[in-house]
């Protein structure tokens, strides 16, 4: 699935070649038909398991987001997310001699695959062009523990909210900037707990629009 990533952010790079040579103004906020994003950042689980204080640690996280501008202002929109978080014993550290947190173990791989409505707002003109947006929908969870062989997946199901800016110059054509904040809802319903956990994101990257 690395691959995957690496193979469409370099798509993305070498699309801009051949569309270099098209009008910006085809690329402005509110012209656009769709666009796609490629994100890097951090992954930050913020739920603390009350019954040891296990939790998991902050990792990094990449992803990539399709959206469809059916007009200017709304939009619909898939996204997904990689991310890297570590488990932490919380209360029973250290580990041995005092009993291990089943969640500090685990170095899970962690995916969320969202479908969502977004909503934005077109500002600027053909030399700099940039919108605020915001998106909300349903997000999927899957896990890929780390010590299990082979490895399980655990998916649930919740809720997924994000913010975010991007911005478009005319130097760069249809290639743009983004930055975003997002939180995931959802909930937690193994290794022997079953609890709501909140998992938040910061990231940045860029697009391609058409």
């Amino acid at each position: 699935m690395k691959r995957v990533f690496a193979g469409a952010a370099a798509a993305l790079i070498l699309a801009v070649q051949p569309l270099s040579g098209q009008l910006w103004e085809a690329g402005l906020p509110g012209d656009d038909i769709g666009s796609l994003a490629v994100n890097f950042g951090v992954l930050s689980p913020t739920t603390e398991f009350p019954d040891d204080g296990s939790s998991f640690d902050q990792g990094t996280g990449f992803g990539m987001a399709l959206t469809y501008w059916p007009s200017d202002h709304f939009g619909l929109r898939t996204h997904v997310m990689r991310g890297e978080t570590p488990g932490n014993h919380g209360n029973l550290a250290p580990c041995p001699p005092t009993p291990c947190s089943a969640v500090g173990y685990q170095e899970p791989v962690v995916w969320h695959y969202s479908a969502e409505a977004a909503v934005r707002r077109p500002m600027g003109g053909a030399g700099f062009a940039w919108f605020p947006y915001a998106s909300a929908g349903v997000t999927g969870k899957s896990y890929r523990w780390s010590i299990d062989r082979p490895r399980v997946g655990y998916t649930g199901g919740g809720w997924t909210a994000a913010g975010g800016i991007e911005a478009r110059t005319g130097a760069t054509g249809p290639l743009g900037f983004m930055a975003e904040v997002r939180t995931y809802q959802t909930r937690f319903q193994t290794l022997g707990k079953n609890q709501g956990q909140s998992d938040f994101a910061l990231t940045a990257g860029v697009t391609l629009s058409r």
